[in-house]
């Protein structure tokens, strides 16, 4: 093969790389004076450090780097109660999402309600919802990579290219928690938390007004090319797949081709074949190159004639 897939979802990632993520803030046309700019300048410095300590910008590469390669990322984020309420971006893959199948046509925030699960650690749970993951026994919680093995597995066949985060807590005890956004009017205003234990058990971690801003969603979906009668994306892999399977083809049929051309033939008479013998299987076995041996009638059957080493002539020029 010719893979220049590689080489152009590297571009692709290069060309919309994310410098920089932040803020502006300026204050309304009625703040008249240095005091409305000063209040501006303030919100702005403190948003711009939210954003910087939850590490937003280092989530936001990864999803743009893997919309490239899959259509679409989703970016994600969460309180850690035990760390004074401060905010933690990451980016995950969309199928931990369950839309309504009925609205699969709508963009996220104009679903009815989003659900998302995933396994966390039990120290992800201990920093996110620290009273719940205190009644809970850790000694009883099964491993990651038990509740996740189907990641586990991707990760290997894929030569530890994708869901590297399963494999390296595969070892730690985990929970899965779901996670169900509610929406009444124009905002998610709902939230509900569910941990599942073992036995399948479920505790209820969180339920009651979402403490996101905004339209209450704290999940965004980078996307990629649309694809058509669906809310699915394409990513630029997936646009230039066609290319990189003709050019394969071409790449296979012109090698084939000169390997006819500049290797050696052996003539070898159909007469001297043991009856029931097919020409093809005897041809691949005899010699493994394309048109290695060529099966024709030379001689008798009395008198079979001897096979000959011959080289095909020079192809005519382009």
């Amino acid at each position: 093969t010719c893979n220049r897939i590689a080489g152009q979802i590297q571009k692709v990632a290069a060309a919309t790389y994310p410098t920089h993520l932040g803020v502006a803030c300026y204050p309304l046309e009625r703040d008249i004076g240095t005091v409305g700019t000063a209040k501006a300048s303030v919100f702005e410095s403190v948003l711009n450090l939210a954003i910087e300590d939850s590490d937003a910008l280092r989530a936001v590469r990864d999803a743009n780097f893997q919309r490239c390669i899959t259509g679409e990322w989703v970016l994600g984020m969460t309180i850690n109660q035990a760390d004074g309420g401060s905010i933690e971006t990451f980016s995950f893959d969309p199928y931990l999402l369950t839309l309504d199948p009925a609205n699969m046509d709508k963009p996220l925030c104009q679903q009815d309600w989003v659900l998302y699960s995933d396994v966390w650690t039990y120290d992800k749970l201990k920093r996110v919802y620290p009273e719940l993951a205190d009644s809970i026994d850790q000694n009883k919680l099964q491993k990651v990579g038990t509740l996740v093995p189907e990641f586990k597995n991707l990760y290997t066949i894929t030569n530890r290219r994708m869901y590297s985060q399963y494999a390296v807590m595969s070892e730690s005890k985990g929970v899965r928690v779901h996670q169900l956004h509610c929406k009444y009017g124009n905002r998610f205003d709902q939230m509900y938390v569910m941990v599942e234990t073992p036995g399948d058990k479920f505790q209820v971690a969180y339920a009651g007004n979402t403490p996101f801003g905004g339209n209450g969603l704290p999940f965004a979906i980078l996307s990629g090319h649309r694809a058509a009668g669906n809310y699915g994306f394409i990513s630029d892999a997936g646009m230039m797949k066609d290319d990189q399977d003709s050019l394969n083809l071409i790449k296979t049929l012109t090698f084939r081709m000169l390997q006819a051309q500049a290797g050696w033939k052996w003539l070898v008479s159909r007469s001297a074949l043991k009856p029931g013998v097919n020409e093809e299987d005897f041809a691949r076995k005899f010699n493994n190159t394309v048109g290695g041996a060529i099966v024709l009638e030379n001689g008798s059957k009395d008198s079979p004639g001897t096979a000959q080493l011959v080289q095909y002539p020079s192809p005519s020029p382009i």
